[in-house]
């Protein structure tokens, strides 16, 4: 029995293009206008301490300081730069930081929704922006918190088009070349941004040169060659400027130190063991909270291969799924906020499986072909849309900007931080200095007052090291070279260290900088505190009535004046 040959699928005529177009823009603006209302709800949710130090070191920038002049930390400044371009539109507040983190979400959907649709087709890139969007603003991913990866994602994602776009340009033979090495430079400029605002996006400019080889490959050498050197060339740049900038404020030592040196050892800290069990316990929760994304994720891993695209976009595709996965693996720490990376690559394959699903049940069932595939396909990502809102309804719908820092965070003292800084500001010369000893950054910012050293954090001064000695030496020397007006202190053992320990092995452990700490909060009195409850409301007390005052919590914060 012979079988006919089967027919090349029809194109659709352009007025049902046309529709189809119009209909799935409408569909997007649809979703971006449903992201934006539930980010509004939760603007002014506190910042938590890495959006603390980002906002300080912003600030710091805003005032003319060049980076790590006055903050130290391992990360690259762009992340300080885009804090403070956000603060610079929308204002040194909660509300303005959070504005910002808004925008980029807006910026990360639309151009996830371009660049899926440019790979697949329009209903592949809906399904990927509606799962993304939602996504990224949940609970197990801290995405209603500014953290780095969200401002990642704008620069990766529209670095990853235009180098797309640089393989498609037109017309006479030297014109096109010139277009396409300026639009691999320019997706090489963003995606070296994209490193400055966290390294972890390395991955993404492996990426990027894979892209540019396999697409630039002919019959010689030299077309690969030229596009790898001008995509290179982009890269480099935003780095290079970076360094020079450093170099001519004099602060390129801190800037190696930090950036190079410490952050090589901090990579290397966490044990095979307790990296796995990170990944299970906070990737767990994101495909316990996602398990029908999950599902269809997996779906698509295999529809992938099968797709109805070009074999380019297929491996373009697989390519940035590798890359979404190895960007959150650094250290294998796995925060939750890491994930976030991964999020778009993941909404991209969930899509894949939907709409593979949904043309096999719907070719199966005989229930009208491609039109009942299609709303199969938006049936199946409805599902999985649907069981994310369910599961994180309290955050989403219900629970107050407050509540949801306590709720993700404990007794943390990010709400705090707002008093405290506020009660600071009032009773302070706006050139005063202040020192947290702690490890939360986002007391400079609210006071907005100078810190007298430029640790931000004490994590980094409690590892087994020299490094960690010699920095302890040097907080304690720039400490009494500027001499703050006010301590603030949080003395429990979280406020220190991020490993597992005790107290007293901490203590044991740095006994020489213990006893400075010690010797430090003695020769001062008590203005300030807030009693931080575990549960229930925080009791704050300043001035006299603060000077005597005994907590009942751990987790007090202490405002101190040297005598």
């Amino acid at each position: 029995m012979s079988t006919a040959p089967q027919a090349p699928l029809a194109a659709p005529a352009p007025d049902a293009a046309r529709t189809s177009r119009r209909a799935h823009r409408i569909a997007l603006v649809l979703v971006v206008l449903a992201l934006a209302l539930l980010r509004v709800r939760v603007l002014d949710v506190p910042l938590e301490r890495d959006e603390g130090e980002y906002a300080y070191a912003g600030q710091l920038l805003l005032a003319g300081n060049a980076p790590f002049d006055g903050a130290y930390n391992m990360k690259l400044p762009g992340i300080y730069a885009v804090y403070a371009l956000v603060m610079a539109a929308f204002g040194q507040t909660d509300v303005g930081i959070h504005l910002g983190l808004l925008v980029a979400s807006t910026l990360s959907t639309l151009l996830l929704f371009r660049l899926v649709e440019r790979l697949f087709d329009a209903t592949h890139a809906l399904i990927a922006a509606a799962l993304f969007a939602l996504l990224s603003l949940s609970a197990t991913v801290q995405g209603m918190f500014a953290n780095s990866e969200h401002f990642v994602l704008p620069f990766v994602l529209s670095g990853l088009l235009l180098l797309l776009r640089a393989f498609d340009v037109e017309g006479e033979a030297r014109v096109a070349r010139a277009r396409r090495l300026v639009r691999l430079f320019a997706g090489g400029c963003l995606l070296g941004a994209a490193v400055l605002v966290k390294q972890h996006a390395l991955f993404f400019v492996l990426l990027g040169a894979g892209m540019t080889a396999f697409c630039a490959r002919g019959p010689t050498w030299r077309g690969a060659a030229s596009a790898l050197a001008s995509y290179s060339a982009g890269v480099a740049l935003p780095y290079a400027v970076t360094v020079l900038v450093c170099l001519s404020a004099g602060t390129f030592g801190d800037f190696w130190r930090w950036t190079f040196v410490f952050a090589r050892d901090y990579v290397g800290l966490t044990s095979w063991e307790r990296g796995l069990d990170n990944l299970a316990t906070n990737g767990g929760a994101i495909v316990s909270m996602a398990s029908r994304a999950t599902a269809l994720a997996v779906v698509g891993l295999v529809a992938l291969a099968f797709a109805r695209a070009p074999r380019r976009h297929r491996w373009i595709a697989a390519g940035f799924v590798v890359a979404s996965a190895a960007a959150v693996c650094p250290g294998l720490y796995f925060r939750p906020h890491y994930f976030v990376l991964l999020l778009p690559a993941a909404a991209m394959l969930a899509a894949l499986g939907a709409v593979a699903l949904g043309r096999l049940l719907g070719a199966r069932r005989a229930l009208g072909g491609a039109l009942a595939g299609a709303i199969l396909a938006g049936l199946l990502a409805l599902a999985a849309l649907g069981e994310i809102a369910a599961k994180q309804r309290a955050f989403l719908f219900t629970l107050a900007p407050e509540q949801i820092s306590r709720r993700l965070y404990g007794p943390s003292p990010f709400p705090e931080a707002r008093v405290i800084g506020d009660w600071i500001r009032e009773h302070t010369a706006p050139d005063a200095r202040i020192a947290a000893l702690c490890s939360e950054p986002q007391f400079y910012f609210y006071a907005r007052r100078r810190a007298s050293t430029g640790f931000l954090y004490l994590y980094a001064l409690m590892e087994k090291s020299e490094l960690a000695q010699r920095m302890q030496r040097d907080l304690i020397a720039e400490f009494e070279a500027h001499p703050p007006e006010l301590v603030i202190t949080t003395p429990s053992r979280d406020s220190f260290a991020d490993y597992p320990g005790t107290w007293q092995e901490l203590r044991a452990a740095h006994p020489d900088f213990f006893a400075w700490y010690d010797k430090t909060l003695a020769e001062s009195e008590q203005v300030g505190v807030a009693d931080v409850p575990a549960r229930g409301q925080t009791a704050y007390r300043f001035g006299d009535e603060a000077r005597d005052y005994r907590t009942r919590s751990p987790f007090a914060v202490f405002v101190r004046r040297p005598r």
